[in-house]
């Protein structure tokens, strides 16, 4: 793969390398939501680490993904890089503990916050019944009763 000099340019225009080049380069350009470095690469926007990894090692295998060994989403240097499948992906994941937690109000199709459970929580421990609770914060009983039985929001402790 060919990668004009024009578009290594405008890509390390983006890129901060510290002193001790071994350590991350840091993509300053745009970041996506997914906080990954984005860059406008063949008429598309693609993630900057796998442009830095076609840079230095050319096409990426059809099928592959490009990995961070050291998590650092903001990363382009291509010591820090390996190719892998999306398996391998979340083994490494997974070795590193680093997966998300999408329990409670850290879900993005969480309705509710910590501090609501643990109100119901403490009007449950106050003696108030289901169908209360649920009229007076115009919850679902059936999610209060979740709580209760600890079926969901199992994290909140009172």
């Amino acid at each position: 793969m060919n990668i004009s000099e024009d578009v290594k340019k405008r890509f390390f225009d983006k890129v901060e390398i510290p002193e001790d080049t071994s350590k991350c380069w840091i993509w300053t350009g745009s970041i996506g939501g997914c906080r990954y470095g984005g860059f406008l690469f063949n008429g598309k926007v693609d993630l900057a680490h796998r442009v830095s990894w076609m840079i230095h090692n050319g096409k990426i295998p059809d099928g592959m993904c490009v990995c961070h060994h050291c998590d650092n989403t903001k990363c382009v240097n291509p010591e820090h890089l390996f190719v892998g499948t999306q398996i391998d992906n979340i083994k490494d994941m997974c070795q590193k503990n680093r997966q998300r937690s999408l329990s409670g109000e850290s879900n993005p199709q969480a309705k509710m916050t910590d501090l609501i459970v643990k109100e119901i929580k403490e009007l449950y421990k106050i003696g108030m019944k289901t169908c209360e609770i649920s009229v007076l914060l115009n919850i679902n009983r059936s999610t209060i009763e979740n709580i209760k039985y600890g079926r969901r929001w199992k994290h909140i402790t009172i």
